[in-house]
């Protein structure tokens, strides 16, 4: 029974792949470039081979011709590529450590239309490009006069370390009128600061002002009558002399 089932199988397995080869050798597909005819379509190549004609007439070609041309002229303008390459290099140099006051930092000069003017015959070591002075002023007014990058690193480099020690500098004169300003205010504890002592010893000069307001008239009068008494006492004086003088000479009469 098994060997039947697999012979019925192999059958119909046998059928279905026949049928299948017929339909394919039947339907199959045309590679010839054979133009169509009423029952029967072109061959494949036909369609691809027109396709192939179409791309190279119109996209193809067009394009090559475009490449070609563009890349003559990349050619034409790179030809002087070496000698223009030293001259960069000997420019870049001197912006870099060269340029000095002496002799400064130079511009490219350009057209009306804002490109650079060549130089025609231009040889190895000499100016490609026409250069001139800076075409910026100064805050005089006056020409820019540019030195070397390595110079302006320098100077930099020094601004900032002097920056650094004048910033400590601030820091500390912060830090001390911080604590001139702390003394000047009243401390928790009670103490006072510069603020109420000047107060305070303000109030006592206004209270001395007061007190030598009220009293410079009584001086004035003790002085007069210090001077008049001065005056009587002199004048007692001589009186007592006088009388000592007739007391001693009535003691030498009386002997």
């Amino acid at each position: 029974m098994f060997g039947k089932i697999f012979i019925f199988l192999h059958l119909g397995l046998s059928l279905t792949f026949a049928t299948w080869a017929v339909v394919l050798f039947t339907n199959r597909v045309d590679w010839t470039d054979k133009k169509g005819t009423a029952t029967q379509s072109d061959g494949e190549l036909v369609a691809r081979m027109a396709d192939y004609d179409r791309l190279a007439k119109s996209s193809v070609r067009p394009a090559d011709a475009r490449f070609r041309e563009a890349r003559e002229k990349l050619q034409k303008e790179e030809l002087g590529q070496p000698l223009e390459r030293a001259w960069y290099k000997i420019q870049e140099e001197f912006l870099r450590s060269g340029a000095t006051e002496a002799n400064p930092v130079r511009q490219i000069d350009r057209d009306a239309n804002g490109a650079p003017i060549p130089v025609a015959k231009a040889k190895a070591g000499d100016d490609f490009l026409q250069m001139g002075p800076l075409k910026d002023k100064n805050r005089d007014g006056q020409p820019l006069v540019l030195k070397s990058l390595d110079f302006y690193n320098r100077e930099y480099n020094t601004l900032l370390t002097q920056e650094f020690v004048f910033q400590k500098r601030r820091i500390v004169a912060s830090e001390r009128d911080l604590k001139a300003t702390e003394m000047l205010k009243d401390s928790p504890d009670g103490k006072m600061g510069l603020h109420s002592k000047i107060r305070f010893e303000t109030a006592k000069k206004d209270r001395v002002e007061d007190e030598y307001t009220e009293i410079r008239p009584l001086w004035l009068n003790t002085a007069v009558e210090l001077k008049n008494l001065e005056d009587l006492r002199a004048r007692l004086q001589e009186r007592l002399d006088e009388l000592q003088k007739v007391k001693n000479k009535g003691d030498k009469q009386g002997q």
